[in-house]
């Protein structure tokens, strides 16, 4: 491990990785780290960009993905004095019980800027029109952001075995038919007209009358 005096505590990361038969390859590399007030993040990107590097090389896997570290620019407030606020309700609740795959942002209790929320009503609509469209009997949709990157970094589509159409083709039929930036998502599903009081209670999703499932 690298020792540097000017990194602290909070290190969230995440990769995005893309999965073709026996094959794991990465695509994308995300780490923000916080750090003192004195340093900017070009100080010690290079660091971290190492650090992804032996990871991935010691996992057995690829080092030409895209690294990005602190998108987002400087990280210097973390912990509770950053992100101290309303949770909401367990995400299992709001969504799907224990069907389907969830993530780890609540969506109770937030705006519609954050895509813990709309990218979660995105992914809804586009697993709706996927089996509306009889292109597969089953979807669910993933959506992959990084903190101040507009574009998803990945999005996947599995469709348990049940698609009609091929998975490429589907695929192809998202990455062409829906902007899935946060400003495009509250913008096509109008997310900013949507009376919340429908979902203050018994989930956010199977209910007539919004947006995401029409």
């Amino acid at each position: 491990m690298y020792p540097c005096v000017h990194l602290l505590p909070a290190c969230p990361f995440s990769w995005e990785s893309s999965l073709r038969c026996e094959h794991l390859t990465l695509s994308v590399f995300l780490c923000s780290v916080q750090h003192t007030h004195d340093v900017n993040v070009e100080d010690f990107k290079s660091i971290i960009e190492n650090l992804m590097i032996r990871t991935a090389t010691e996992y057995g896997l690829n080092t030409d993905f895209e690294k990005l570290v602190n998108p987002t620019g400087r990280f210097v407030l973390g912990s509770s004095f950053a992100d101290c606020g309303v949770t909401g309700r367990k995400l299992a609740c709001d969504t799907y019980g224990g069907i389907g795959h969830i993530g780890g942002g609540a969506m109770s209790g937030k705006d519609p800027s954050k895509v813990d929320r709309s990218g979660a009503y995105a992914a809804r609509k586009i697993a709706r029109d996927i089996v509306s469209a009889g292109y597969a009997d089953m979807a669910e949709v993933q959506i992959a952001y990084a903190i101040g990157v507009a574009e998803p970094v990945s999005v996947y589509v599995e469709t348990f075995g049940t698609e009609h159409q091929d998975t490429e083709f589907i695929s192809q039929y998202v990455r062409e038919n829906y902007d899935l930036t946060p400003r495009g998502i509250i913008d096509g599903l109008g997310l900013l007209d949507v009376d919340y009081n429908a979902i203050s209670a018994y989930g956010h999703f199977g209910k007539s009358g919004l947006p995401w499932e029409q």
